[in-house]
């Protein structure tokens, strides 16, 4: 009995073989997307956190007496809307600076000392835009003048 000679590869090995190769690639490249995708994600938020931390502190250098929004109440310096670019993408910088009746020394008329204006509540918050998608991130934190509302 003879053998045949195989040299080459039959169309099914050929096909088999392509298809194993496809399969393969097409997993790693969906990675890769993922991997992009996740790592604009992180630069986005990075970039947010870092405006958001940046107005925050601000916020604490501003004398309490003047920390408030243009045309807000409480009036004062900071504007409500501002927009900072980094790296082409622009971050819309939301401020909101409020006046808080802390229930600790009672509300609204019952209020122990008749200050129903015990201390400001700003809140810093920035969208930003990655993979089409717009997320938002939120700093809040409380301002007390010195005075009567503190130890």
């Amino acid at each position: 009995m003879r053998y045949l000679d195989r040299r080459g590869m039959s169309l099914i090995e050929l096909v088999v073989g392509v298809a194993l190769l496809l399969t393969v690639f097409l997993a790693l490249f969906g990675i890769l997307r993922a991997s992009l995708a996740l790592s604009s994600l992180a630069k986005a938020k990075a970039v947010a956190v870092e405006l958001a931390s940046s107005q925050m502190e601000y916020l604490r250098s501003v004398p309490y007496s003047s920390l408030g929004t243009v045309g807000g109440t409480p009036n004062g310096l900071i504007p409500s809307v501002a927009t900072s670019t980094v790296g082409g993408a622009a971050y819309p910088v939301y401020t909101t600076i409020r006046y808080v009746d802390d229930p600790a020394d009672g509300s609204g008329g019952s209020d122990a000392n008749n200050v129903t204006t015990d201390y400001k509540k700003a809140q810093v918050t920035v969208r930003y835009t990655a993979n089409g998608h717009e997320n938002s991130l939120t700093l809040v934190s409380n301002f007390a003048p010195n005075g009567m509302e503190t130890p």
